[in-house]
C-alpha cells in the first residue's frame, strides 16, 4: 500500500528544468536497500560495500511522484517522465502549488521535493525504518548542498537542527530526544536554519488540520509552517543523517536572485519577524506592513 506521495511543484518548463527534475526524480528511483547492504573483501584485500537498490516495482508500491504546475506544461512533462503524475494547479506560487498537490493526494504522507534537489540513496529505507518505529508527524534530516556553480557538496555548519538537541542518532531506536518536549521553547527553534520543508516527510492530516502553507508569507513560510504544525502540539522527529541534497545557487532561482540583493539581510529578518507574528494562527495574514522592509522580492 502506497503510504508517501513526493509533491514537485515546478513554476515553469524548459529544457533546463527537464534536466534538473530528471536528476531529482532518478534519485528517487534509484533508492539503496540497506538492509540487503553486504560487506566483501576485494582482490586488494580491501572492505567494499555491495549495494542492493529497491526495484522501480518496490518504490512504485510505496511512494508516488506528482509534479505539480500550469496547465502548459502538462503535455510536455508526462511526454517526458513516464513515471510521474502531474496535477494541473492554476496557482502561481510554490505554496499554492504544494497545497493543491496535498489536498489531491491520498497516502498518509507526503514529502515536498523541489525540483532541482535530489535525495540521498539512502533516504527511503531511513525514512520508512523511522515510520515504524516512531510516531511522528513530521520528519526531517541532515540537509547538504551542492552548489550549482562548481559543482561541490557541502554539510552545513552552522545553526544546523539534526546536530541540536532534537536529535535522534539512529531512527531504528524510539528515542524521545527527537520530539518537541526536550526543547526550551519555539521560540529557540526560530533560530536554527534549516528549518526547511523540502525534503522533509509530513503527515497529510497534520498538514491539512495545521492549514497548510500560507502564501502571503514570503521567505519564511516554510519556518512559519513548520512553527505552526508544533505549537499545535504535533510531532517532530530528525535523523542524524545527511537523506536531502539541495541545489545551491541555481542561476534564476529565487533564493539565488535573492541571496545577492543588497537587502538580503534585512529581508531575511523582516520575513522571520512576520513568521513569528503569525504561526499561532491558521488564517493566512490578509494585511503585512511593509513600511519596516528596505527591500520587497515580491517572489514572483
Amino acid at each position: 500500500m502506497k503510504n508517501t506521495t513526493i509533491i514537485v511543484p515546478i513554476e515553469t518548463y524548459n529544457e533546463n528544468v527537464k534536466n534538473y527534475l530528471q536528476k531529482a526524480i532518478d534519485s528517487i528511483y534509484k533508492q539503496v536497500d540497506v538492509s540487503k547492504t553486504t560487506n566483501y573483501i576485494n582482490e586488494q584485500g580491501q572492505i567494499e560495500n555491495k549495494e542492493v537498490t529497491y526495484t522501480k516495482k518496490e518504490i512504485k508500491s510505496i511512494l508516488d511522484v506528482l509534479v505539480v504546475g500550469n496547465k502548459d506544461f502538462e503535455k510536455d512533462v508526462k511526454k517526458d517522465f513516464k513515471d510521474v503524475k502531474y496535477l494541473v494547479s492554476n496557482d502561481n506560487t510554490i505554496q499554492g502549488n504544494i497545497n493543491e498537490g496535498v489536498k489531491n493526494t491520498k497516502t498518509e504522507y507526503f514529502t515536498y521535493m523541489e525540483f532541482d534537489d535530489q535525495f540521498h540513496k539512502n533516504w527511503l529505507y531511513r525514512t520508512l525504518n523511522c515510520m515504524k518505529e516512531n510516531v511522528f508527524d513530521f520528519i526531517t534530516s541532515v540537509r547538504a548542498s551542492i552548489d550549482d556553480s562548481t559543482g561541490n557538496l557541502m554539510m552545513p555548519f552552522d545553526n544546523v537542527l539534526p546536530h541540536s538537541a532534537m536529535s535522534v542518532s539512529d531512527p531504528l531506536v524510539n528515542s524521545p530526544d527527537g520530539t518537541l518536549e526536550n526543547l526550551p521553547s519555539i521560540d529557540t527553534l526560530s533560530s536554527f536554519n534549516d528549518l526547511k520543508l523540502s525534503g522533509a516527510t509530513i503527515r497529510r492530516e497534520g498538514f491539512m488540520e495545521s492549514g497548510m502553507l500560507k502564501k502571503n508569507i514570503k521567505l519564511s513560510f516554510d519556518l512559519e509552517f513548520i512553527l505552526r504544525m508544533l505549537h499545535r502540539g504535533y510531532k517532530l522527529i530528525t535523523i542524524n543523517k545527511m537523506l536531502y541534497i539541495h541545489t545551491k545557487n541555481r542561476e534564476g532561482s529565487f533564493s539565488n536572485k535573492f541571496m545577492i540583493s543588497q537587502a538580503s539581510k534585512p529581508e531575511i529578518d523582516f520575513w522571520k519577524e512576520i513568521a513569528m507574528k503569525n504561526y499561532r494562527f491558521k488564517e493566512e495574514p490578509e494585511d503585512i506592513d511593509f513600511t519596516n522592509l528596505t527591500k520587497v522580492d515580491q517572489q514572483e
